[in-house]
């Protein structure tokens, strides 16, 4: 993450979903830590404090929140994919 908001990969993210805007805040916010460890250590806070022991019990999907499906179902195609790619490797 460190690199690519360091160069152009976060930006070209940011255009090709549409949210630039929230795309250079987070850039900004990445390129303040001084180095590697201590934004992981943020990271990792974070993440502890949202999904797993957030006051009141977990308040976020420990999965993801992108479906593709339009009923939302969770593993849905990509996962039948990888389910056949697996296979197929044996």
């Amino acid at each position: 993450m460190q690199h690519a908001a360091s160069t152009d990969e976060l930006k070209k993210l940011g255009e090709m979903a549409g949210i630039t805007g929230a795309i250079d805040t987070m850039a900004r916010y990445i390129k303040g830590f001084r180095d590697s460890g201590q934004f992981c250590e943020t990271l990792e806070q974070a993440y502890v404090r949202l999904f797993i022991s957030a006051r009141g019990g977990i308040t976020a999907s420990l999965h993801h929140s992108f479906y593709e499906s339009e009923d939302g179902r969770l593993m849905g195609p990509p996962a039948k994919m990888m389910a056949l790619r697996l296979k197929a490797s044996g």
